[in-house]
This record gives structure tokens, C-alpha cells and sequence, in this order.
């Protein structure tokens, strides 16, 4: 239950970031920026681990969740504009 609860928070907090960094209007609620930043942790995480680098810490493992965020959410404004 606690592993949900940090994966959810971890989310919550990427995906928040990421709208941040993100230039542009971003007219969505907390759930889609959740989900979009939970999303974006599994993508970070994936890269780290195929590209062999493991993340240890808060502040990386953080960093890495906001880069994977930031993708996932470039992709969706994209798919989203087209």
C-alpha cells in the first residue's frame, strides 16, 4: 500500500513539474496530470534501467520521473494538436 501511495505521489509531483517546465497553456485537472506523471515515472524509469544508469536517492530518482513526465506530456500536446 505504500509503494501505491509513493508511486502516486512520486506522479502527482513529476507530472506537476513537468506542466511547469512545459511551455504553453495546459488546460487539464489534477487526475490527467497524475496519471500523465505516473505515466511519465514508468517511461523515466524504463530509460534509466535500458540505458544500464540506476537512480539512487530522492532528488535523481525525482529528477528522472520529471524527465520521463516531460516526455510523456510533449507527447501528448503533440498528439493532441495534431
Amino acid at each position: 500500500m505504500d509503494a501505491i501511495l509513493y508511486l502516486l505521489v512520486i506522479g502527482f509531483i513529476s507530472g506537476l513539474l513537468a506542466r511547469i517546465i512545459m511551455p504553453g497553456r495546459d488546460p487539464m485537472g489534477i487526475f490527467k496530470t497524475t496519471i500523465l506523471g505516473v505515466i511519465g515515472s514508468f517511461v523515466g524509469a524504463y530509460a534509466v534501467q535500458y540505458l544500464g544508469i540506476a537512480p539512487q536517492g530522492s532528488w535523481q530518482t525525482l529528477a528522472v520521473a520529471v524527465a520521463g513526465s516531460f516526455v510523456v506530456l510533449g507527447l501528448y500536446k503533440f498528439i493532441r494538436n495534431v
